[in-house]
């Protein structure tokens, strides 16, 4: 039998953004969404054309998401879900918007830029029995998949030290002044976030902490540091997160780091009093023939798969980043872990 596919909507991700690709790429490697409307820019002129680039028609691009959010509602044909990739600053708005609207969510991470914001949508989402995901797209890899069967199945034993690690070193100058767009927007704290680099690298690796390990952090230390002078957000913060068994962690998370280009948990290796388990090289590292976006749709593709999956089958109320990290069994041995 054939599903309908899943009239998709977008928000941001028009000419000179990065993410909006990976998304539509996503979309695409399995054909169970079509994308029929979007909002890619603020810009008329560019979100005319971005339009037209990706096959939307004219009469469904639109400048605010707001008035895409009410127009879509009101159709017969309207969109089903949406997904926000715009700036961070954006998305607790264009949330609201399309959840004040009966429609369902897919939005890029950080979910917002606070709790509170993040608190009222957790609300919204249970009082329309809408779902709502947040894409952590390197839990989609299959070998953190199988780390993580492997830690749920007690292969590696009580975890007890965690080390994360993402280290990028596009950000080791002030490229933002040269009016280079994703530096430009991720080194403004008003649109960023206060937080800088975790919102943004920092917030994979604290989700890969507990999507792995199933633990949850209950207290975090760090230092909010910049690097380089007259950078306002931190893009050099060590973090020391604390989780619920007793594990003690590292986060390393910097796009200063010279010499690191991309460069996310290389290498994964846990040690056992009896044995090691050696989870390889390249645990999270893609084939070195795939470009950036074509690689990350991939790692995203299990992600928007589960979505439609749950809205094929009625399913609400759900925030998809929760309950899938909080779904592995405890582990009884002693173990440090690598990420």
């Amino acid at each position: 039998m054939t599903v309908a596919k899943i009239r998709l909507g977008m928000v941001g991700g028009g000419q000179g953004a990065f993410i909006g690709a990976v998304h539509r790429i996503a979309a695409r490697l399995d054909n169970r969404y079509e994308l029929v409307a979007a909002a890619l820019s603020a810009d008329a002129k560019r979100a005319t054309e971005s339009a037209a680039e990706v096959g939307i028609a004219s009469a469904r691009s639109y400048t605010d998401f707001r008035v895409m959010a009410k127009k879509e509602a009101s159709r017969k044909d309207g969109i089903e879900a949406v997904v926000i990739v715009t700036p961070n600053h954006l998305h607790f708005d264009a949330a609201r918007a399309f959840l004040e609207a009966g429609i369902h969510v897919i939005c890029d991470k950080p979910l917002t830029s606070t709790l509170e914001d993040a608190e009222i949508l957790v609300k919204l989402v249970a009082e329309r029995d809408l779902l709502f995901a947040v894409t952590y797209n390197y839990s989609g890899y299959p070998m953190v998949r199988e780390a993580r069967e492997m830690i749920s199945a007690g292969a590696l034993g009580a975890i007890r030290v965690i080390q994360i690690e993402y280290a990028q070193d596009w950000l080791a100058t002030n490229i933002e002044t040269t009016g280079q767009k994703q530096a430009t927007w991720r080194t403004d704290p008003a649109r960023a976030g206060a937080g800088g680099a975790i919102g943004d690298i920092g917030s994979h690796a604290f989700h890969l902490s507990e999507f792995l390990s199933g633990l949850e952090v209950t207290s975090l230390l760090a230092d909010l540091d910049a690097f380089l002078a007259g950078r306002t957000p931190c893009d050099n913060p060590p973090l020391l997160p604390h989780f619920n068994n007793g594990a003690t962690a590292m986060l390393w998370v910097r796009p200063v780091a010279t010499g690191s280009r991309r460069r996310r948990a290389p290498f994964g290796r846990a040690h056992h009093p009896h044995r090691a388990h050696g989870l390889g090289p390249g645990v999270l590292q893609p084939g070195a023939h795939q470009n950036s976006a074509q690689r990350m749709g991939d790692e995203m593709h299990a992600i928007v798969a589960a979505f439609c999956h749950r809205v094929r089958q009625g399913l609400r109320h759900q925030f998809l980043d929760r309950g899938f990290s909080r779904r592995i069994a405890h582990v009884d041995h002693p173990v440090a872990l690598r990420l």
